[in-house]
């Protein structure tokens, strides 16, 4: 029983810590047994156990609670981690842990879920009330709100190497370590508010909060190095806010102003983007996520029907649903022995060594071939839609299907792009040969190069995009539906039970 059941269960996971746990190294673990139609599992004890592991899949288990008989009401339960096996101290030292959950004689269900940051603060149970730190006593430290900090502090290491400098002088404080940098905390009337950090190779990172030496009235946020080279600025007053990049140059790559960068006026407010040269390059659009290209110079033959050969393949990856269009170009070339006939088919498709469709395919060919070569232009295109995100392989698929021996046929100077369209604009339509329940599909006739006809159906995509998004309407409704069933059904027994009292 248990084995079919968890074969055919979900369990929801709810992790809490921090102030829900109830006695020190525990963590209070709650979750939700369900069948797959949502529904609880009947009330009752489940064999469960949990593991705390060192890695998401496989690892070690540094943890187990041992299989316990877990009570489960309405689908719910609960099991404080350590009640029955004590948490080890060690467990949470700061590097990440998953916990896993076995139901019965079942595998351990996949994913294993990482515990958040709350379990970690078990170590801070080691500083509670500490009188100590190390081998030092409190005496030893600075008092909050008792000792003050003036001119100079020096932090040295126990051979008297100099560790950490602080040094506070008129309105600035600062941090620093020989040879590392220095982080320095100021307020004046001429800079304002000012952190700045300083590496010690030179480079620094710092923030004007009320201004700077050259415009005191902007506030000004400045990541770069000494000499400018590759930082990031950001400014802004009443009458202009910038964002600016630099190259390694010190030239500036990318600039957004309220006020033209060239000519400092004041462009009516309106922002203004800037692209240094070359800031964005042939190359790099068609690396974009929305359309993908592929091509290839080599003369590649034909096989004869009924074999189909990959002549080319593209792969895209689409952010979200949408259309992709395919097209394939190339430069056929008919060769070799005197044929009274030389023909073939090529087509856009997904699935390698697959079949010709009658509906997708593109034919190509001549009455006779001399004794030299005959050449032609070839393309196929096809569209397809897709409910989500995704990666999509598509081939440039390939037969001869006439000629006589010794004859071929080759592509050469091959071209194969995929375009990917997140909505469509005015009507896509592509053409199949089962156009499913679609009352608006076009019946027509496409007649093969043998003289041979078949019927197939143009279709609008966008009506299986609206029969994707009414089923995912249909069942966000099912859910809710048996949602509010589940809780009008935990009413009425409540009800009943309340009667039952008197």
């Amino acid at each position: 029983m248990t084995r079919k059941l968890s074969a055919m269960i979900a369990i929801i996971l709810a992790l809490v810590a921090g102030s829900a746990y109830t006695a020190p190294n525990t963590i209070n673990y709650q979750g939700r047994v369900t069948a797959p139609d949502g529904a609880p599992v009947p009330d009752g004890q489940q064999l469960m156990r949990f593991n705390i592991y060192d890695a998401p899949t496989d690892g070690v288990s540094l943890w187990n609670s041992g299989f316990l008989g877990i009570s489960v009401v309405g689908g719910l339960f609960q099991y404080n981690l350590g009640d029955s096996t004590t948490l080890p101290d060690s467990l949470f030292d700061g590097e990440p842990r998953w916990l896993g959950v076995q139901v019965g004689a079942d595998p351990e269900i996949a994913p294993r879920t990482e515990f958040t940051p709350h379990a970690y603060t078990f170590r801070a149970f080691d500083a509670n009330n500490a009188d100590s730190l190390g081998d030092k006593p409190a005496t030893s430290f600075l008092h909050q709100g008792k000792d003050t900090l003036s001119t100079s502090l020096q932090l040295r290491t126990s051979d008297g190497e100099l560790a950490y400098n602080f040094t506070s002088f008129g309105r600035r404080f600062s941090v620093s370590k020989s040879g590392t940098g220095s982080a320095e905390l100021s307020s004046d009337s001429i800079s304002g508010g000012q952190l700045r950090l300083n590496g010690g190779s030179g480079g620094s990172i710092w923030g004007l909060g009320g201004g700077s030496l050259s415009n005191p009235n902007a506030a000004l946020l400045v990541l770069s190095s000494l000499s400018q080279a590759g930082g990031v600025s950001l400014v802004g007053n009443p009458d202009h806010g910038q964002l600016v990049m630099g190259d390694t140059s010190g030239l500036p790559s990318l600039s957004m102003r309220g006020v033209n960068p060239f000519t400092g006026t004041d462009s009516l407010r309106d922002v203004n983007v800037f692209l240094g040269t070359g800031a964005v390059n042939q190359t790099e659009i068609l690396d974009e996520p929305g359309i993908a290209a592929n091509s290839t110079p080599s003369n590649i033959t034909w096989p004869l029907f009924p074999t189909l050969s990959d002549i080319l393949t593209v792969t895209i990856t689409i952010p979200n649903d949408g259309y992709v269009v395919v097209e394939g170009t190339t430069v056929l070339r008919f060769a070799n022995s005197p044929a009274s006939r030389l023909a073939g088919q090529m087509q856009i498709d997904t699935l390698a060594g697959g079949s010709l469709e009658g509906s997708h395919t593109s034919w190509a060919g001549v009455a006779s071939v001399p004794s030299s070569p005959l050449y032609q232009s070839g393309v196929a295109r096809r569209v397809y839609f897709f409910s989500e995100a995704g990666t999509h392989t598509f081939r440039l698929e390939a037969s001869q299907t006439t000629g006589d021996v010794g004859s071929s046929i080759q592509s050469i100077n091959t071209w194969l792009q995929a375009t990917y369209f997140r909505t469509g604009y005015g009507s896509v339509t592509t053409i199949t040969n089962n156009p499913g329940n679609n009352p608006r599909a076009e019946a027509i006739t496409v007649r093969r190069e043998n003289g041979s006809s078949d019927q197939v159906y143009r279709v609008d995509l966008r009506h299986y995009e609206l029969k994707v998004l009414q089923a995912q309407l249909a069942a966000e409704r099912a859910e809710m539906r048996a949602l509010k069933a589940e809780m009008e059904l935990r009413q009425a027994q409540k009800r009943q039970s309340d009667v039952n009292k008197f």
